[in-house]
């Protein structure tokens, strides 16, 4: 795929297991938060998700068996407790008219959160991307993306984030967006937080990332 490339560790998924999983393992032990992405999968696509939508036309059955594994198998060894989507179509796992994956709670909340037994947060991709902007606009599409079963968006940066909160503030008072939903997201953003250490140790210092993080040991052992 060209947007995705090497960024994937590798085409074989049998060692995206092995590997993936073990470098989520790290994130966790570390206090850290995962961000596996881009569900449901992206690399059997032919475009780039930031100017187009990009169809996955393969069977429900090859999706699940491949892309979704790794998942699958970090859910399942509590290895994954951050998801990222992404704007993809998949006409194997949606019905109807063609439907970035970021707005069908068929992938988000039935797929996930029901059949995988997915428990932890779930965050967009941009909302800046064309797939998703030039087809919903700003304000719909972090509607959708919300009822869908996210719990962040990744707001359009090119944009007022008033905007966007706005919108989602009426949408809630409207009771299109259902307030039992928004209480669940904030639940978990709330655990993970607190899991995190983030209210007790609430600042970090910039100028100690060179001592605890970009370290001549660290850069040894990763090259």
């Amino acid at each position: 795929n060209p947007i995705i490339n090497t960024r994937a560790i590798s085409d074989d998924v049998d060692l995206v297991c092995e590997l993936g999983l073990e470098v989520c393992r790290g994130v966790i032990e570390a206090r850290g938060l995962v961000c596996a992405m881009h569900f449901p999968g992206h690399g059997a696509t032919l475009h780039d998700s930031h100017i187009v939508m990009p169809v996955d036309d393969r069977p429900a059955e090859t999706i699940w068996d491949l892309d979704l594994l790794p998942y699958r198998r970090g859910i399942e060894r509590g290895l994954i407790n951050g998801i990222c989507t992404n704007h993809n179509y998949y006409p194997g796992l949606v019905e109807g008219e063609p439907r970035p994956a970021t707005v069908c709670p068929e992938i988000i909340t039935d797929l996930l959160r029901t059949r995988m037994g997915y428990e932890g947060l779930i965050t967009s991709d941009s909302l800046t991307m064309r797939s998703m902007k030039d087809t919903y606009g700003i304000e719909e599409a972090a509607v959708l993306t919300v009822l869908a079963g996210h719990d962040l968006i990744l707001q359009d940066y090119q944009s007022d984030p008033m905007i966007t909160h706005t919108a989602l503030v009426e949408a809630v008072r409207s009771g299109r967006i259902p307030e039992a939903q928004v209480d669940a997201s904030c639940a978990r953003i709330l655990r993970l937080k607190a899991w995190l250490g983030l209210f007790t140790e609430r600042l970090t210092d910039p100028a100690r990332i060179a001592e605890t993080v970009v370290t001549p040991a660290n850069r040894a052992f990763a090259l």
